[in-house]
């Protein structure tokens, strides 16, 4: 009896731990399995476009030249002596330059004189003569300018000579000019200008630059 109970307990143990054997497998074969998703946070930020401008400001001058006047040729011009003047000894006689074609030119400077004449009696010839730029009255004080001669025909420039009729430096008469030979500043041709006046000392004239023709009507 006592190994029969025996029997029935050793047989219930192991019938108790063959289920624990069985339901530890299955609780192994059953693996759990856990998923975490992480969550994600999606932050969208839509920038407004900057669009920059820089604006460069420009400054633009317009410089207005005056217009360059070419010089003179012989082509464009007339010279001519008006009636001269005289007073204590001295003669001054004008001279007229004018402008006879339709553009318009310019003269800057002093002229060149080449005197023609001869003592009494005597074939005229040119004279060797001495120029100086300085002489009575305020034509002469006048300095070298560029000056614009309108197209008018009319004279708007001149030069003045100066000479004087009293014998000097032991002369016992002096020469007689019938006309000269007119140079103008930057053009080689002469203009032959017809002018009669006595002329002393050697001779020797006072010549002044090329004026407006109003200075020469003040001396």
């Amino acid at each position: 009896m006592r190994r029969s109970r025996s029997a029935v307990a050793s047989r219930s143990l192991m019938v108790l731990g063959l289920a624990v054997l069985v339901a530890g497998c299955s609780h192994a074969a059953t693996p759990v399995t856990t998923t975490a998703t992480p969550a994600t946070t999606s932050t969208s930020t839509t920038l407004a476009p900057t669009t920059s401008t820089t604006s460069t400001s420009s400054t633009t001058t317009t410089s207005t030249q005056p217009a360059t006047i070419a010089p003179c040729t012989a082509s464009q011009l007339k010279v001519v002596a008006p009636e001269g003047t005289g007073a204590a000894g001295s003669i001054f006689s004008p001279v007229n330059v004018s402008n006879t074609s339709t553009t318009a030119c310019s003269l800057d400077g002093r002229p060149g004189i080449t005197l023609i004449g001869a003592l009494q009696g005597a074939q005229s010839a040119p004279l060797q003569t001495t120029i100086r730029a300085t002489g009575q009255g305020s034509v002469f004080d006048v300095a070298p300018a560029m000056l614009t001669l309108s197209p008018s025909g009319s004279a708007t420039v001149g030069f003045m000579v100066e000479s004087s009729d009293v014998p000097s430096d032991g002369e016992q008469t002096c020469p007689v000019v019938s006309s000269m030979e007119v140079t103008l500043p930057g053009i080689a041709s002469s203009f032959t200008v017809a002018e009669t006046f006595t002329a002393c000392g050697g001779p020797t004239i006072s010549v002044s630059a090329i004026v407006p023709v109003s200075a020469l009507q003040s001396t």
